[in-house]
């Protein structure tokens, strides 16, 4: 059924201004977004169409521009505006951290991690620095691959914390499998680096690995 010929009350955008966004199923919202439909197809099932090949809504940012073009109904312009909505949801995130008094508590970080890096299709580790208040100062990405000792090199991780007046700092890593559990390269690695920062006076607060929706904490479990 196109989105013209249901009750008014189930129309996406007229349902959004009467009760809020908040109360639009995924389809809806992401037909809100999508706007039109095309002959006989209406904006929701391109929407279902959308959140069927990602597997999920939480997997549509992994999907590129030319994935996204494969589906019937969406273009170059539009495909553009979709990934804009999630770099807008991701730099919100981003910004509530660095307005954070104090990230010595994973919670506070993960939902922005998970849109930094929960969609890569490769391991990426990424610093998080942080001052002696545990206040946000800056992050980067400094490795890319799998994670083991061999290709982590601390000296890199202390000349960027150098370079931010970093105290503290915070090891991120996302795992593409989704199988948030730490291998035994991650414990060892993360033991390496924590020796070596503690040479330097330099403390890590903890391991967090992610995924585009769940998450491990070496903190938590008391690995660190």
């Amino acid at each position: 059924m196109l989105i013209k010929d249901l009750p008014e009350i189930e129309k996406p955008r007229e349902k959004a201004l009467m009760y809020g966004v908040q109360y639009l199923s995924n389809n809806e919202l992401l037909a809100l977004i999508i706007r039109n439909g095309y002959q006989n197809t209406s904006a929701i099932q391109i929407a279902e169409d959308l959140i069927h090949k990602a597997n999920g809504i939480s997997n549509i940012n992994s999907l590129c521009i030319n994935d996204l073009c494969s589906i019937k109904g969406i273009k170059k312009v539009k495909a553009l505006e979709l990934k804009a909505c999630f770099e807008l949801a991701r730099r919100m995130a981003l910004s509530e951290v660095s307005m954070e008094t104090n990230l010595n508590d994973p919670q506070k970080i993960v939902k922005w991690l998970q849109l930094e890096l929960g969609h890569e299709s490769q391991e990426r580790f990424l610093v998080i620095f942080l001052n002696n208040m545990c206040q946000y100062l800056a992050h980067k990405v400094l490795f890319v691959g799998t994670i083991d000792k061999s290709n982590i090199y601390p000296r890199d991780i202390i000349d960027e914390a150098l370079k931010q007046k970093a105290i503290n700092i915070i090891l991120v890593h996302n795992h593409p499998s989704k199988n948030i559990n730490p291998s035994k390269a991650d414990r060892e690695a993360t033991l390496m680096i924590m020796k070596a920062m503690n040479l330097v006076g330099i403390r890590v607060l903890d391991h967090l690995i992610v995924s585009n929706s769940d998450y491990f904490s070496f903190k938590e479990h008391c690995i660190i």
